[in-house]
């Protein structure tokens, strides 16, 4: 069994933690274990073994240094963006990838990396229950829970339904989305590349990122 924590809210730690923890089970490596979240191998064989099959699963280690070697010292986000799409991966893992490999700084372009928690929230443990079983009268109706809402993958959703660009206007009408939730949703979502934007001002439009073009 895996548990994970949430407490490093990026989706590359995320997908790295969970293949490390698949790695000790592939590699044969036995026993109960507790990660450090803040500390590294240290030495410590197995862990080093985890850490580099995770990485390579990810990222493989030939495509990091191809790509390294090509681009540097000009990292830009549509270079990594680009690269992420060619190997299948989440711009935030490659970008995670770079970050810790020393290619970039860790500031490099962070804010272009989401974190997990809201999407993870419908799945994670909580320590009190919502709803105690013993207090429900027998017979009694039990509500579903609440679908959790997604502000930047319904704008996300929207814009890949409607292909081409659309002015903010019809996103936000179609939405019932009033300006200050769109203009915060619309620069997260162009800041990590999942969208594209053309224009200026009020002749701004905006379209879905098609990573296959590159």
């Amino acid at each position: 069994m895996v548990a994970l924590t949430i407490r490093h809210d990026r989706l590359d730690s995320f997908w790295f933690t969970l293949m490390h923890e698949v790695a000790h089970l592939v590699l044969g490596h036995e026993g109960d274990r507790i990660e450090d979240l803040d500390g590294d191998a240290g030495g410590n064989m197995e862990e080093m073994e985890a850490d580099a099959l995770a990485a390579d699963w990810l990222v493989p280690n030939e495509l990091v240094s191809g790509f390294a070697s090509r681009v540097a010292p000009f990292f830009s986000r549509r270079a990594i963006w680009s690269f992420a799409s060619t190997i299948g991966r989440h711009p935030a893992i490659a970008l995670g990838r770079l970050q810790h490999d020393g290619i970039v700084s860790q500031a490099h372009l962070r804010g272009s990396i989401p974190g997990v928690r809201r999407m993870l929230d419908p799945f994670m443990d909580v320590v009190e229950p919502v709803i105690s079983i013993e207090r429900v009268p027998q017979g009694a109706a039990v509500a579903e829970p609440a679908a959790v809402y997604d502000p930047e993958g319904t704008v996300l959703g929207w814009l890949r339904d409607h292909p081409g660009w659309n002015s903010p206007a019809a996103v936000k009408d179609s939405l019932n989305l009033d300006r200050s939730t769109w203009n915060r949703l619309i620069r997260t979502l162009v800041a990590i590349g999942q969208v594209e934007r053309t224009g200026e001002k009020r002749g701004t439009k905006y379209r879905a990122a098609d990573y296959s073009r590159f």
